[in-house]
């Protein structure tokens, strides 16, 4: 399900993201549970755009979703989106992508080549499945 951005009195919500109307860093869920011999430790899963940034960052995925993709595949933490022919659409989805996962670090990016066509797949945690689909979304409502 695509859940759409809205303004709340508590602050900015992207899907089950939410930040203050301050900025810093959204914070999704409980976070990545890391585990090893000497105990567990829970990292964050965060974005460190402020509420305006990443409103316009989704706004700028989802008008790079209606102009360059011609297809969207979705899965429980996975979203495949088939790109339009162009090499000038590769080099800014490839741009776009480099630049959420500066501020997002959690989202895994890939391109692929299948048969002639390229898709840029886009992988989450479970906490962050949320994102995944509130940025990934192909309407803008």
């Amino acid at each position: 399900m695509v859940k759409n951005d809205a303004e709340n009195s508590r602050g900015t919500q992207i899907g089950r993201w939410t930040a203050g109307r301050r900025g810093g860093p959204f914070f999704l869920g409980q976070g990545l549970l890391l585990r090893w011999h000497h105990g567990e430790v829970r990292i964050p899963i965060a974005c460190s755009l402020d509420a305006g940034d990443a409103q316009a960052r989704v706004a700028e995925w989802r008008h790079t979703i209606a102009a360059d993709v011609e297809l969207i595949e979705s899965g429980d933490n996975l979203v495949r989106l088939q790109l339009r022919a162009g090499d000038d659409v590769l080099v800014r989805i490839v741009d776009l992508a480099e630049r959420e996962q500066q501020c997002c670090p959690f989202f895994g990016f890939r391109v692929q080549l299948e048969g002639g066509r390229r898709w840029l797949e886009v992988v989450a945690p479970d906490d962050a499945v949320g994102a995944l689909a509130g940025i990934f979304s192909p309407t803008a409502d």
